[in-house]
């Protein structure tokens, strides 16, 4: 817990790509989600981070809000160095779900099958100098990756 898998995917594959992950329900309050953009020690400052920053459900109601978003490091990756949004929460839900296009200059993020979503215009120099281009997924506290999987997505010239 608390330290980034990478993914493992071929160089600058992480540019042009859909991601799936799926973290079972953490117990306690915690950030877990997903860094794409990711390379070297020196690049992964401008890696940008997919997030849910969960909450438990205190009042024990049917719905309760958790906050999800993006960030960066290095603020001038993403607009405005990066954002984040209420987004409901159901006491039948079991895991936290979170599915990521990535298409060189531009990320959709989708939380919870459409709940909550983000498009996120990259910057040139978020993709300039790196030739890694890696995913990774990372679960804090008691949160674990239940899953996450990433395709490859083609070009629409080839």
């Amino acid at each position: 817990p608390g330290s980034d898998v990478d993914l493992g995917l071929p160089e600058k594959a992480g540019l042009q790509s859909e991601l799936r992950a799926s973290f079972d329900m953490p117990e306690q309050a915690t950030r877990l989600g997903v860094k794409v953009i990711t390379g070297s020690p020196l690049v992964d400052d401008a890696a940008i981070e997919i997030f849910f920053d969960f909450a438990p459900n205190a009042n024990g109601t049917d719905v309760w809000d958790v906050a999800v978003g993006f960030a960066s490091k290095n603020g001038d990756r993403v607009p405005d160095g990066g954002k984040s949004a209420p987004m409901a929460l159901k006491k039948t839900d079991k895991t936290l779900d979170l599915a990521v296009w990535t298409d060189h200059t531009v990320i959709e993020a989708f939380f919870m099958a459409g709940r909550s979503f983000w498009t996120i215009p990259l910057s040139c120099d978020a993709v300039g100098n790196n030739t890694k281009q890696g995913i990774s997924v990372y679960a804090n506290g008691t949160a674990k990756v239940k899953s996450a999987t990433v395709y490859a997505v083609k070009s629409i010239w080839a």
